[in-house]
């Protein structure tokens, strides 16, 4: 049996990946601890995890965020995506590490299972005092930002001979790295602020080199092929969707042609 905290910034689409897999780690007998947004603490404590919930800038509402006049106000593009990085994540970056340090120093031996974009662990991780988790296992639970000497972020460059890849690839990345700068100093100057000594790898490299191991939720085949991936990266597989148990149905729905319509289908398909 583990002792095992998972930890998501408080943003579906980051969390409900990290709730799944307390709730199957719940299920085979492993003690678990679900850091999440306050919002989220309902859907945790289904899953039986013990609730731990962020507070201050790091317990945000993406919906007041994705409103905000001065995000609006950004062209959609690299302005307004290291806009939501810097205020969505970055920003909680003190209060997921104060939380994190909380759980750590109550019982240190315990593995972080976190979303690839909860920075919580970055402090330590790049020399800050503090406790660092027995491992370190962050999930991405999206597409992988990762490139390399023959691949970008976003695959190969097309149209280009064998000689010409290298060259075309190396220029893209760095140009890629390049629009996260505002970023990565927002972040630097997060964790200087709690005593880190180490510069911020780049972003969104960090996203996978910081951590002792990546899980992605997907397979080799699905991602873009690449020359050099990171040791740390390792392909999980997808999560089995799961209905929930409390689906509410609208009152015309038990007569609707809808339903009707596919409980013949299951039927068709099962000879009758």
């Amino acid at each position: 049996m583990t002792a095992v905290m998972v930890a998501a910034p408080p943003v579906h689409g980051e969390t409900a990946p990290l709730l799944q897999l307390a709730g199957e780690l719940v299920r085979r007998h492993h003690t678990v601890t679900a850091l999440v947004g306050s919002a989220f603490a309902e859907a945790a404590e289904r899953t039986g995890a013990r609730v731990a919930t962020l507070s201050g800038a790091a317990d945000i509402d993406v919906r007041e965020l994705a409103t905000c006049p001065d995000r609006v106000a950004l062209a959609p593009g690299p302005d307004q995506i290291n806009w939501d990085l810097i205020h969505g994540f970055a920003a909680g970056i003190t209060d997921q590490h104060e939380a994190l340090q909380r759980l750590l120093t109550a019982n240190p031996d315990q593995v972080l299972l976190s979303n690839t974009l909860f920075m919580g662990a970055w402090p330590v991780a790049l020399g800050a005092t503090g406790r660092s988790p027995q491992r370190w296992v962050a999930v991405a639970a999206g597409p992988l930002l990762i490139g390399d000497s023959d691949t970008t972020p976003m695959g190969p460059v097309p149209g280009l001979a064998d000689g010409e890849v290298r060259q075309a690839s190396t220029a893209a990345n760095e140009q890629f790295e390049a629009m996260f700068q505002p970023t990565r100093e927002a972040v630097q100057h997060s964790v200087a602020r709690l005593g880190a000594t180490g510069d911020v790898p780049g972003v969104p490299a960090a996203f996978y080199t910081l951590p002792d191991a990546v899980a992605a939720l997907t397979v080799r085949e699905f991602d873009f092929p690449r020359a050099a991936p990171p040791e740390s990266l390792h392909y999980a597989g997808i999560l089995r969707s799961r209905p929930a148990a409390d689906i509410r149905t609208p009152s015309w729905w038990s007569g609707s042609r809808l339903r009707q319509a596919r409980c013949r289908g299951h039927a068709g398909d099962g000879g009758h």
